[in-house]
């Protein structure tokens, strides 16, 4: 419970108090036997905590920790790749972050939690990333999304950088169901810090709502009875008050500023 709150405190942006809570919960409970899982998933949120305020050491200790007490397991191989990701150290880092997590994807080391494989294939994604493989980090994405969702594992998702944001939003597939999975994946990511939202018009947010679709601007034009140029004149000023160029990025802006649900 201290681990979930220590978590809860990090995410929500009190990142100091919750990586101290966090090892505290880690140093009470000492050598005592608990589930393997347990000792796992608390591990996994420290070392992310530890991370995200640029602690290294405490997330090696951290490592350490789950090591004496599982030895060979994935969530091992997710922190390695994770601490590589941050170290940022050259062109190797995406290789050897692929290099880390290759046993849980072939099976070839065990995993105490479901949803390791999930985090697995989103460092491939973000090594993807780090050397301009799209189709790949695409298809790594929609491999994270397809094992995460009969676990409705939305966590690893609220967790991940601005450019793996960008390619959830190339999965939404058109989708306008709020309850799609990819949608709720992309809304756990939001900044829960608060931030002004742009102010749309009523229009502009009848057309920013169709954005997500796979629809072209002349079958919105159609669906809102209008001209082209009127949406064309919307979807201008819609990328100006929210500060963008494209429609990808559109639609990212406007999840984060809580306009699309």
């Amino acid at each position: 419970m201290r681990s979930a709150r220590g978590a809860a405190l990090a995410d929500t942006g009190d990142r100091t108090a919750g990586l101290m809570e966090l090892q505290h919960a880690r140093t009470e409970l000492g050598e005592d036997p608990v589930p393997a899982a347990l000792a796992a998933a608390a591990a996994l949120l420290e070392h992310r905590a530890a991370l995200q305020l640029g602690h290294a050491t405490a997330a090696l200790t951290t490592a350490g920790w789950l090591a004496a007490r599982s030895p060979a397991c994935g969530e091992l191989a997710i922190m390695r790749a994770w601490s590589e990701a941050a170290s940022g150290t050259g062109t190797a880092a995406p290789h050897v972050m692929r290099s880390a997590v290759e046993p849980v994807l072939d099976g070839g080391i065990p995993s105490l939690l479901p949803y390791t494989i999930v985090e697995a294939w989103l460092v491939v994604a973000r090594a993807a990333i780090a050397t301009d493989e799209r189709a790949a980090a695409r298809h790594a994405v929609q491999t994270a999304l397809e094992l995460a969702e009969p676990q409705d594992a939305l966590r690893p998702f609220a967790l991940v950088g601005p450019e793996l944001r960008a390619v959830l939003v190339d999965q939404l597939g058109g989708t306008e169901d709020s309850d799609a999975f990819a949608v709720r994946a992309l809304a756990a990511g939001r900044d829960t810090a608060p931030h002004p939202a742009a102010e749309l018009s009523a229009r502009e947010r009848e057309v920013l709502a169709r954005l997500p679709s796979l629809h072209n601007l002349d079958e919105i034009a159609d669906d809102l009875d209008v001209s082209l140029n009127t949406i064309k004149s919307h979807v201008r000023a819609i990328y100006g008050k929210l500060g963008v160029s494209s429609r990808r990025t559109a639609v990212l802006t406007a999840h984060e500023q809580g306009l699309l649900t």
